[in-house]
């Protein structure tokens, strides 16, 4: 007997995502098979468990669908956990291999919509020797990238110079000077003592604040603490932040090991439900801001 999961990408919250457990008998017999699905929500740490039931016809399929829900955000692991085929009597079952029978959905965050009046540095030259790595923005003495003309794109930004080489229209996109480069970074290491509550109003901060920059035309970028070290994901838009929320919900993590992990941001909103006591450090050489979200 084989097993397969698959669950709804993505959802809101207070929608359930559909999981569909497919069951393939390879037997000349019909099975009788019972199976338990544990979904963990690995930002809450929630837990619901489901049992299902089906009969298989020899050489046949049968697809077992079911609803995984939370009532707070976070990304959910739904995973086969246990199962058995049972007897004729439906009293004895022998065991099934169910390693890697699992899926995940992401509940995405409810948006409000913060007031937001960020003022970065502006007093720093527009030229610098220093520039955020990965990181768009307005300084044409530094070139991000090139690439095609799009409609919309500032007729000043055209590279004269590649486009009579390349016989198409090609612009530059400017970098963002170190010291002028925003940071939204989310301590998660306290993560795994909150309430659900709690870490639900955190996600929902950190996802808002997110959103609110996106729309202003803010370049930033997002990190958060994985492995002991700092990650880091692009999120100018409002695209590149929703491709990276089910990285940013996926629960706890260790303290960072790094001292100068956040180094290379010009101002850094740091949020956090407990504040690592070393955060000052790993701020260190930024303009910090200190969120408090319970």
């Amino acid at each position: 007997m084989r097993l397969s999961l698959t669950l709804t990408p993505t959802v809101p919250k207070r929608t359930a995502a559909q999981a569909v457990l497919l069951v393939k008998n390879d037997a000349l017999l019909s099975a009788r098979a019972l199976f338990r699905v544990r979904a963990v929500n690995a930002l809450t740490r929630e837990e619901t468990v489901t049992l299902l039931r089906c009969t298989v016809p020899p050489k046949g399929t049968e697809e077992l669908r079911f609803l995984v829900e939370s009532r707070r955000c976070g990304q959910i692991t739904a995973a086969v956990e246990k199962a058995g085929l049972l007897d004729i009597c439906g009293i004895f079952a022998v065991p099934l291999k169910t390693e890697n029978i699992a899926a995940r959905t992401t509940i995405l965050p409810d948006m409000f919509a913060p007031g937001i009046d960020l003022a970065l540095a502006s007093s720093m030259p527009e030229e610098s020797d220093s520039y955020a790595p990965g990181c768009r923005g307005n300084d044409l003495t530094e070139i991000f990238q090139l690439r095609e003309y799009a409609p919309g794109d500032d007729l000043r930004r055209i590279h004269w110079k590649m486009t009579a080489k390349t016989d198409r229209l090609i612009v530059r996109e400017a970098s963002l000077p170190l010291q002028r480069s925003l940071l939204v970074f989310w301590d998660k290491t306290a993560a795994d003592k909150l309430a659900p509550d709690a870490a639900d109003a955190l996600a929902e901060s950190v996802s808002s604040v997110c959103q609110s920059l996106s729309e202003q035309g803010y370049a930033y970028q997002l990190g958060w603490p994985e492995g002991g070290t700092a990650r880091f994901a692009e999120a100018g838009s409002t695209e590149e932040l929703l491709r990276n929320l089910p990285l940013l919900l996926r629960g706890g993590a260790e303290p960072l090991q790094e001292t100068g992990a956040l180094r290379g941001f010009g101002k850094i909103l740091y949020f956090t439900a407990s504040p690592d006591p070393v955060w000052r450090s790993l701020t260190a050489g930024a303009e910090p801001v200190l969120l408090l979200c319970g």
